[in-house]
């Protein structure tokens, strides 16, 4: 019988030494890996190692939650300025909303009872902020864009509890046994 279970999405693409620092085609990537499938996601980001990457995304994801509000203040008369502020503040909170969302899911997997160190936690909180570009886009339609913000931050939720399932409560994989000899012969 045929294999009918779907295929794991890809694991997000690595930036190569030497590469810089923000590549906005691995960033849309990485976007498209956490919305379409969170899960998978995290499992293949269980080897990733320091938060520059993770943090890097958070900012671009406010960043374009940043500008979609600049865009919103105009459109709707709230003033350039106004939008403007919100803009700076998105960029900030992108770099320091993972540290802060990250010290609250760590807090509450060690309750629940993990031993996972902090720093998966701020990446779950990094990749979280995916959300943001799809309440932004939401927030440009009057009135009932409220409405899409909303289900897409109850989904941001969902991929911070998958996340936190994966990184924080899954054991690791065991490592691979060393390569066994044969007895010498005799």
């Amino acid at each position: 019988m045929a294999d009918t279970s779907p295929t794991p999405p890809p694991p997000p693409p690595q930036p190569k030494p030497g590469s810089p620092i923000v590549d906005p085609a691995a960033l849309l990537a990485t976007f498209f890996s956490v919305i379409r499938g969170p899960g998978e996601f995290f499992k293949s980001a269980k080897e990733e190692k320091g938060l520059q990457r993770c943090v890097t995304f958070s900012v671009a994801s406010w960043l374009v939650f940043g500008v979609l509000m600049l865009l919103e203040r105009i459109l709707y008369g709230h003033g350039f300025g106004a939008g403007v502020r919100e803009l700076v503040q998105n960029v900030i909170f992108g770099f320091l909303g993972p540290f802060i969302d990250g010290l609250i899911i760590w807090i509450v997997c060690l309750i629940l009872g993990s031993k996972a160190p902090y720093e998966p936690s701020v990446r779950i909180a990094s990749y979280a902020s995916a959300v943001m570009p799809i309440v932004g886009v939401f927030m440009l339609v009057k009135w009932i864009g409220w409405l899409g913000a909303v289900a897409a931050c109850v989904y941001g939720l969902y991929i911070v509890v998958l996340g936190a399932r994966t990184l924080n409560f899954e054991p690791p994989p065991p490592p691979s046994p060393p390569p066994t000899q044969a007895p010498p012969e005799a």
